[in-house]
């Protein structure tokens, strides 16, 4: 799916959340949802283009108790538009939406090794300094690196890895 458009979609049912103050509940029944997709017979009917799309509401109102009605109204409103397929992305970017109105943002970190806990909490902590946001991280560990940190912040990226300044001293040479 285009990502402007998994966005769009997650900013309107945002919206619809914040106004009604139901962020979090919202966004837990998405991941409820969501992980009952994983499930290859489930995701077959819903994303199945044969099945009328009464067919698909009513499967969708047989959830209804289990969920808000506003996340019940978007599924059905996704199936009305056949995007029903995009349902990870719309959660992904919703998600994503929610933790920036909260102040949260999640960082990528890539390095050599792994960290210990003492280096995450004061990558955290000078990162959430620097971003005037509270951090959540992934890890990633690539042998590639040599040393130093890779930190990817949305689309950002802050390379202080011994890899890139090797390559930049390599081209430096070169010119």
């Amino acid at each position: 799916m285009n990502e402007s458009v998994a966005i769009r979609y997650a900013r309107a049912l945002f919206e619809v959340a914040q106004q009604r103050k139901k962020i979090d509940e919202v966004e837990e029944d998405l991941q409820s949802v969501v992980e009952a997709f994983q499930d290859e017979e489930i995701r077959k009917v819903i994303t199945n283009p044969r099945l009328e799309t009464h067919e698909k509401k009513a499967i969708i109102d047989s959830i209804a108790q289990a969920v808000t009605k506003e996340v019940v109204n978007f599924l059905k409103v996704l199936i009305d538009r056949h995007r029903e397929a995009e349902l990870t992305d719309i959660v992904k970017a919703y998600t994503t939406i929610a933790n920036e109105a909260r102040g949260i943002v999640h960082a990528t970190v890539t390095t050599a090794v792994p960290m210990s806990d003492e280096e995450r909490r004061i990558l955290i902590e000078q990162l959430g300094k620097s971003l005037h946001k509270e951090v959540h991280i992934d890890e990633k560990v690539d042998r590639d690196v040599i040393g130093g940190v890779l930190v990817r912040v949305g689309n950002r990226v802050y390379d202080g890895t011994v890899a890139s300044k090797l390559a930049r001293f390599r081209q430096q040479l070169i010119s």
